[in-house]
């Protein structure tokens, strides 16, 4: 029977950090709703709920040149509990105050919180896994977030969107978080961050992992965003249609798993081009699901699975490449590019899809996955 104890020190120091990430991400998902909905009771306009979203994906990028120093300065573990902590203290103040004007500044506080969390996990895992198994324990750890995610919406059924309860269930779920982070022991110590200077050499030999993050950033957003309204369009029923996410999100999760396990055992930058190539091949076959629901879900599985495993891949080739002080600053950037990317990715969509019909969204999607896959191969081969 498997057991942790089974696990290296170094495993089973990922498999933790898998559990930190994890408490994070079933927050995550669920401000979403709580927020959106809660704020609709409150009155606001649908412009101002999309506006009070946006300001909580914007932490990565207000906050993200400080990452780097503050992991340097107190070491993964203790930075990850400070983002913990803070973030546990903006929901207090949500839990002492009601007030709408109050809870965009507090939004955007627990959007700098997460995305220390993102960062300082992502950045972690990568120093600590040995590279043999760094392809499996990166797709387990972006499946568990994934699920994490997956779970937080379903929670607000339990919750609900009124009083004191939802806080609550946040404060709990990052408490346990912070209380786990309480009882590691990572004895690894790394290098301050670089100076301003060092980190833009260093960030110009990233500069293709960087591209990958935008590039997912957009697509991920755009999917995410427009895939409902893709599907209605389309001639499917407002639940089945909706029913798409879900299947979007079982894909990332189930999918990645067996290509963290072939990374492991292949050239992974063989392995991104092939994923690029059959991910855009999976979103333009979402221009066929107008017949029956089973095949519908199937494609959208497939479409999200492949997606996020471009993501997972870059991911991999960042820990591969990059060690010691130069790691935060890497996956940092890595964090911010992927930010920048969804801040445009449903706009874009959006655009494709008022200029060419419903099928501008895969069209747009897919097209920009092929030209990816296309110079991975042309640049394989020159």
């Amino acid at each position: 029977m498997f057991t942790p104890a089974r696990l290296s020190p170094r495993l089973q120091l990922c498999a933790w950090i898998g559990l930190v990430a994890f408490c994070e991400s079933v927050v995550y998902g669920f401000s979403f709703p709580y927020f959106s909905l809660r704020l609709e009771q409150q009155g606001l306009s649908v412009s101002l709920i999309g506006l009070h979203a946006a300001v909580g994906t914007l932490g990565v990028l207000l906050c993200g040149r400080l990452f780097p120093h503050v992991i340097g300065r107190c070491g993964y573990q203790r930075s990850t509990a400070i983002a913990f902590a803070s973030a546990l203290l903006v929901l207090l103040a949500l839990l002492a105050n009601d007030d709408v004007a109050l809870s965009f500044v507090l939004r955007l506080l627990l959007g700098m919180c997460f995305a220390g969390v993102w960062v300082c996990t992502e950045a972690w895992i990568n120093d600590v896994v040995p590279d043999e198994h760094r392809g499996k324990v990166n797709a387990a750890f972006q499946a568990l977030y994934s699920f994490g995610f997956f779970l937080g919406p379903g929670a607000t059924y339990l919750t609900g969107f009124e009083g004191a309860q939802p806080i609550v269930f946040m404060l709990l779920t990052m408490g346990a978080g912070l209380l786990v982070l309480a009882g590691l022991r990572d004895r690894i110590s790394i290098a301050g961050a670089a100076h301003d200077g060092g980190s833009r050499a260093l960030l110009g030999r990233a500069r293709g992992i960087l591209f990958v993050s935008l590039l997912i950033g957009l697509c991920e957003t755009a999917i995410f965003a427009l895939l409902p309204v893709y599907g209605v369009r389309q001639g499917l029923t407002t639940e089945l249609a909706v029913s798409l996410l879900l299947a979007y999100s079982a894909g990332e999760i189930l999918i990645a798993l067996p290509i963290g396990w072939l990374a492991d055992r292949m050239s992974r930058q063989r392995l991104l081009m092939a994923c690029a190539l059959a991910a855009a091949l999976a979103v333009f076959l979402l221009l066929t699901i107008a017949g029956s629901r089973a095949y519908a879900w199937s494609i959208a599985a497939l479409a999200g699975g492949l997606v996020v495993s471009l993501h997972n891949i870059a991911l991999i080739m960042l820990g591969e490449r990059f060690r010691g002080a130069e790691l935060p600053i890497v996956s940092t950037a890595f964090s911010m590019t992927y930010a920048l990317g969804s801040a445009g990715g449903s706009a874009i969509g959006g655009a494709a899809m008022a200029l060419l019909g419903p099928a501008g969204l895969p069209l747009f999607i897919g097209s920009s996955l092929l030209v990816f896959g296309g110079w991975l191969a042309w640049a394989r081969r020159s």
